[in-house]
């Protein structure tokens, strides 16, 4: 039974700490915020179980009764958190994006492997059950010859850096994840005011993600072409169906076939294999060498970004 300390209870980590309390191979031993009305929540939800300790220093994590911290706080934040966690010998699992750069993402992998700990980012997309089955069905096809996303979310207005690495970092590891690892090149930047889509390719791959920002609709969809068909996935659709089509010479797609999936929810199967590379001594599928490669990408596009603001 590992015991896990959990540093922020603000947009994500509700979610973390009751699938930690739900799953049987973990205890959840600490909660910290710094934010007293967030801890007060926590406290509420989880003080009758007595093991349990809430604090707003993170550092009080730092002890043995704790095996392994996730840390769930915004971006500007989470770097200097989980350089310290790793430099207290403690095992990482980590909210994306996992830096804000490679040479962060570096400095954090080789801390790890000095010390001989698992750092898991949190990927959720490729613990999804959907695309799990998606990659089953790839691997006995042919190569993936091209792949479109859109992921557009509502709320409060993001600045297009800012959508990228909330957004983009989720279908990046996707993309990562289905072509086992392949380097990508950024081809070219594409954006509006609320929205930008990048273009990738490796070989004869073309990769499109599209992220962006609605006031109203939220759209999470994508579709992966290989020679004779096509796959296409709502994530936001509730019947947990994704759709193959046949398609001939001339791009045209026929007799749809619907597909089920279903299973354990993304975040309870990226726990799961958090705890197996930790006992089996493994890298996580989504460890720093899978992270790195998309932050190359976002950081590019962001450097254009930035040069195109200059620019105009």
């Amino acid at each position: 039974m590992l015991k896990i300390g959990l540093i922020g209870f603000g947009k994500w980590g509700p979610n973390i700490a009751k699938e930690i309390s739900l799953h049987n191979s973990l205890e959840l031993a600490a909660i910290c915020d710094v934010n007293n009305l967030r801890l007060l929540d926590a406290e509420k939800l989880y003080m009758k179980n007595n093991d349990i300790f809430f604090t707003t220093d993170y550092h009080k994590l730092f002890c043995d009764q704790i095996d392994t911290i996730v840390v769930s706080v915004g971006m500007e934040d989470s770097f200097g958190i989980a350089k310290n966690v790793l430099l207290a010998n403690k095992h990482l699992f980590i909210e994306k994006p996992f830096t804000l750069t490679c040479e962060h993402a570096e400095e954090l992998q080789n801390i790890a492997v000095q010390r001989g700990l698992t750092i898991h980012i949190d990927h959720l997309m490729i613990y999804h059950s959907a695309i799990i089955k998606i990659k089953s069905i790839l691997v006995e096809s042919n190569s993936i010859l091209t792949f479109e996303a859109t992921r557009v979310t509502t709320g409060k207005s993001k600045g297009l850096a800012e959508l990228l690495w909330d957004l983009a970092v989720h279908d990046l590891a996707v993309l990562d994840y289905l072509l086992n690892g392949r380097e990508l090149e950024l081809l070219y930047v594409e954006y509006l005011a609320d929205e930008v889509v990048l273009t990738l390719t490796s070989n004869s791959f073309i990769g499109r993600i599209k992220v962006g920002h609605n006031a109203v609709v939220k759209e999470r969809y994508s579709k992966i072409s290989i020679s004779d068909k096509e796959i296409h996935f709502d994530e936001l659709d509730d019947r947990k169906i994704f759709t193959i089509y046949d398609k001939n010479r001339n791009e045209f797609l026929s007799n749809p076939v619907h597909v089920t999936y279903d299973g354990p929810s993304a975040l309870t199967t990226s726990l799961s294999h958090f705890i197996n590379c930790i006992h089996h001594h493994r890298k996580s599928m989504s460890g720093p060498e899978q992270a790195i490669r998309g932050i190359q990408v976002i950081e590019k596009a962001v450097k254009f970004l930035k040069m195109e603001v200059v620019n105009e």
